[in-house]
Parts: C-alpha cells; sequence; structure tokens
C-alpha cells in the first residue's frame, strides 16, 4: 500500500514537472533539448541554431554572399536575427542591412510595411550582373 502511494506521488510529480515544461518553456529554448532532465518534451519549433544555419546553408548553396535582415518585432524573430548576424559573420557573408516592422502584422488594420522596406532596401541589395 505505501509502495503504491509513492509510486502515485511520483508520477503526479512526474505530470506537475511536464505541465511545468509545457507552460514555461519555449520550444525553441536550448535547455528542453537536454533528454536526461526533459525526456518526454516533444519540439514544435525548431531551436534557433537550427533555423539560422538552414538560412545560411541556403545563402551559401546560392551564392548570395550579401543580403538585407527582414524581422519581426518579436522575441522570437529578434532571437532568430541576432544568431543570424552571428552566423553570417562567421561565414563571410555580409548583412548590408536590418529592416524591423511591428509585430504582430495585419496587414487591413496597421498597412503593409513590406513595400517600404523594399524600396528602401532593394538598390544595396542586389548584386550586380554583367
Amino acid at each position: 500500500m505505501m509502495m503504491m502511494m509513492m509510486m502515485m506521488m511520483m508520477m503526479m510529480m512526474m505530470m506537475m514537472m511536464m505541465i511545468f515544461v509545457f507552460y514555461f518553456q519555449k520550444c525553441a529554448d536550448d535547455d528542453v533539448s537536454i533528454k536526461s532532465k526533459y525526456p518526454t518534451f516533444a519540439r514544435t519549433y525548431p531551436p534557433v541554431v537550427q533555423v539560422t544555419k538552414s538560412l545560411v546553408a541556403l545563402l551559401l548553396h546560392f551564392k548570395w554572399m550579401k543580403f538585407t535582415m527582414v524581422v519581426g518585432s518579436s522575441h522570437k524573430q529578434q532571437t532568430i536575427a541576432d544568431k543570424l548576424l552571428e552566423y553570417a559573420d562567421m561565414f563571410n557573408i555580409t548583412v548590408n542591412d536590418k529592416q524591423e516592422y511591428s509585430e504582430p502584422y495585419m496587414p487591413f488594420s496597421n498597412g503593409n510595411p513590406f513595400p517600404g522596406i523594399i524600396d528602401r532596401t532593394y538598390v544595396d541589395t542586389r548584386g550586380s550582373f554583367l
């Protein structure tokens, strides 16, 4: 009987820990990648490193050695942008400019920021072709 109560208490504690992780950890946090600490955590958003490595691989594949960043104002977007700046520097890719827009982006209520961003950046972003 005592053993069964202890097992039930342990199961309840594990469930509470899973709920804590669900509510208080973000999917992009590196901490939740530690499987010994969070063995049942399922990621729904890739970590920032994975997102930025993919973007850098795309830039290198097409030999785009300079680009302009268009970044939302959310913490998630800013975190990705910061990491992308770091990786761009590591791979000698030039970041011409970093343009930001307010989030949440709702074109019918607060306007469309993208035509203005394109007008301000397209000349410096594009390379010269022979």
